[in-house]
């Protein structure tokens, strides 16, 4: 299965993402070879690299670790093919979709083939470019959340609610696990994975941290990652979620069906309801 990353900031941070841990996941040390990619939130807008290669020889992939690239929130995806998608850009992760004037970007980890029937899953104004379960899965959520962006930008409230009901109905289909960013806020919704690559499926899908770092002290380093606040003084506050713990720190598994909410580094919302 698939592996999934993401960043909340405070202020905007600098994410050494893939020295060497996650990267090595990626073929090295996981068997995620078939494709990798990353989203850099600016504002509504997003930077998304996307690459149909293992990250654990990718020059891209290096040349991008070695850069300032500062945000407050990223998503990013390794991917293991699953079915007979074919290992190509166009099913790559994440996927970047325009809807009122802002990027939604979207990233899973699961199976849930059953969401490519067309008559259960009809698609409207969004559909794929590629063959995945998993963009299918997006251009869904897209066509359930266009009415309420149609007016204008929806109460975060009625957003969740949308992405709750959707979430739900797809996890019982197969193993759901999500990251999803529409330019404000970042959710995370954790259903259940594989663990060392042994079935069954099981919980937890996603796991969290949370990190602090004083103005005195404006940046933290760990083995994979290298976060740097873009402030000099006042507090930097990060919350970081990845379906496998990078580092020894105490990650926080997420319960089944449990969605939250993010922006800015904090935690904003845990609805464990499923």
């Amino acid at each position: 299965m698939c592996e999934l990353f993401a960043l909340s900031g405070l202020c905007p941070a600098n994410v050494r993402l893939f020295l060497p841990k996650f990267a090595a996941h990626g073929g090295e040390a996981g068997p995620h070879v078939d494709g990798w990619g990353i989203a850099f939130y600016e504002g509504n807008a997003a930077l998304v690299i996307r690459e149909a290669a293992p990250a654990s020889n990718s020059a891209m992939a290096r040349f991008m670790a070695n850069q300032t690239t500062l945000s407050t929130t990223v998503i990013s995806h390794i991917r293991k093919a699953t079915g007979n998608t074919a290992v190509a850009l166009r099913n790559t992760q994440p996927f970047v979709r325009e809807l009122a004037g802002h990027d939604h970007v979207f990233a899973h980890n699961g199976n849930v083939p059953g969401v490519l029937s067309r008559r259960e899953f009809p698609l409207k104004n969004f559909h794929p470019v590629g063959e995945t379960d998993s963009e299918h899965a997006f251009c869904y959520l897209l066509d359930r959340l266009h009415p309420l962006w149609d007016g204008g930008t929806p109460p975060v409230e009625e957003r969740v609610e949308v992405i709750r009901e959707m979430a739900d109905r797809l996890a019982r289909l197969g193993p759901f696990n999500f990251l999803y960013g529409d330019g404000e806020y970042l959710y995370a919704y954790s259903h259940k994975r594989l663990h060392d690559n042994k079935p069954p499926p099981r919980p937890p899908g996603l796991h969290w941290l949370h990190r602090v770092c004083e103005g005195d002290a404006p940046q933290t380093q760990a083995e994979c990652l290298h976060i740097r606040s873009s402030e000099t003084t006042g507090e930097q506050r990060v919350i970081l979620l990845a379906s496998v713990p990078l580092t020894d720190e105490p990650w926080q598994p997420m319960e089944e069906g449990s969605l939250l909410v993010l922006r800015n580094g904090t935690i904003l919302s845990i609805d464990g309801k499923g």
